[in-house]
Formats: C-alpha cells, structure tokens, sequence
C-alpha cells in the first residue's frame, strides 16, 4: 500500500491500552530508617580519639547538623564512652531539641551515675528549660561527684541565683507584666566549661558508681560504748579509793592504779 506521492506509509505504534486501576505501579523508594532502629544494633565502627576531636571541633564551630552526622555513625544507646554522650547532648541542644537532651540525659546519667560532667550538663540543660528545682538536683549531683572543682561550684551559683531572682522578679513586677522573664541559660554555651570535667579517655571512673566511705555499722558504737564504760568504772573506783583512803591511803592508791591500768588495757575488739 502507498500512498497517492507513491511514499510507503510509516509504521505506526499505538500504546497498548490498560484499564484503568490496572497501570504498572511506580517503585517507591525505601522509608528512612529511623534513629531507634538504627540504635538497636552496635554500629561498626567504634568511636576513637580523633573522631571524637573532629565532631567536638564541629560542635565548637556551630555545625551541629554535621556533627550529628558524624557522631550517629559511632553511636549505640548501650555504650559507656562519656565523651560521646556528652557530645550527644551537646549537639541535641545546639539543634535546639532541649527536651530531648533531658530526657536522653537521664538515660546518660544511668549510664554514667559517676560523671560530674554528663549531671553539669544536665543541670544546664534542665536550668535552659525553665525548671530550676531540677538543676539544683543535677548541679549538687555534680559538685558531689567532684568536690572542689569550680565548674559544678558556678553552676550551682547560677542555677540558684536564677531561682531566687525569678522569684523575686515575680513578686515585684506588675500583673501586666509578669509574662515578661530574664533570658534562661544558654546550655550550648554552659557545655564549654563542662569540657574541663571529662574523666581521660578510656577511663572506667565515669560508669563507676559513687558510694559514700564505708563505716563499719556497728564498730564505732561499740568502741564508743566500750570507752564510756571504762571511764565510769574509773570514776567510780576513784570515788571508792578516796573514801578507802582515809584509813588506808597506801593500799587505797595502790588499788586504784591496778583498776586503772586494768581497764587501760585495749579491748580484744581493737586489736582484731
């Protein structure tokens, strides 16, 4: 067949038809993971110096999003590194996720109960979110952990200046007016100082639990109670050699200084 110019016509093709609801369906890209799942299994790599000292640098220089990045390819909830949780903290506040800091802290804080750095931070964290009776818990935390260090001191300080002025802000201002509060603290700008707390690396003092000095329960109340009775035995034989010595002076003396010397001798409990 030709056409009247005598061109052979050209072949044409017609899509094959499909009903409609019967169209091919597009492939859809896979759900990002979430970061739950993610923690759920170690990663394979393993948070070393350097890599630590590169996201703290990108912390220092505002790159939280960046930092995150890297800090998520070491991370796992179950880990006992301080520096990465206290990073981890500091990058979730740099981006703003102040509640979520907290409540990740006290998971850090059962991580870590012997960290005066993750309860610093924690206080600034809970101080920056408007809850003040919090940080003075966190902060005494802290200062409990590491006596005499200066950085728990001065957030203690700040924690309870902010709460005596904002009670006495309130009561002085008018009722139009009492809506109107002091900037809180800046806890991206408080986790600079609390650098300065981190146990070196590869410590095992951090996950270590605190405890108070052990006392024996009972050896001090009974070496008390055995002191207390040597010296009313003595005080009673001294009364008893003093009226025997009006008749009897010498052997009144010399009684006396053998009771002395018996119950001067140190009891069989004290030289165990």
């Amino acid at each position: 067949m030709t056409t009247p110019l005598g061109v052979p016509p050209l072949p044409i093709r017609t899509a094959e038809y499909r009903p409609a609801g019967t169209q091919q369906a597009l492939p859809r890209a896979p759900a990002p993971e979430s970061a739950p799942a993610r923690w759920s299994t170690p990663p394979q790599a393993r948070p070393t110096p350097d890599h630590l000292a590169l996201v703290q640098a990108l912390v220092q220089a505002g790159q939280f999003t960046r930092g995150m990045e890297l800090l998520d390819a070491v991370w796992h909830h179950d880990m006992h590194d301080e520096h990465c949780w206290y990073l981890r903290l500091w990058l979730l506040a740099g981006q703003g996720r102040i509640h979520e800091a907290i409540d990740l802290a006290r998971v850090a804080t059962g991580h870590l109960p012997g960290s005066a750095a993750i309860a610093y931070l924690r206080a600034a964290l809970e101080l920056g979110a408007g809850d003040p009776q919090a940080a003075v818990e966190s902060a005494l935390r802290a200062a409990a952990i590491a006596p005499g260090r200066v950085e728990p001191e001065a957030m203690l300080e700040r924690v309870l200046e902010s709460h005596h002025t904002r009670i006495e802000a309130a009561a002085d201002r008018l009722p139009t007016q009492r809506g109107v509060e002091d900037p809180p603290l800046n806890p991206v700008a408080a986790a600079l100082a609390g650098l300065a707390l981190l146990h070196p690396q590869g410590s095992a003092l951090a996950y270590r639990p605190t405890l108070p000095p052990y006392e024996p329960p009972l050896a001090a109340d009974r070496h008390r109670w055995e002191d207390d009775r040597r010296i009313g035995l003595i005080a009673v034989a001294t009364v008893v050699a003093a009226v025997w010595a009006v008749r009897e002076p010498l052997l009144a003396t010399t009684a006396l200084a053998a009771v002395v010397a018996w119950l001067s001798r140190p009891s069989r409990s004290r030289r165990l």
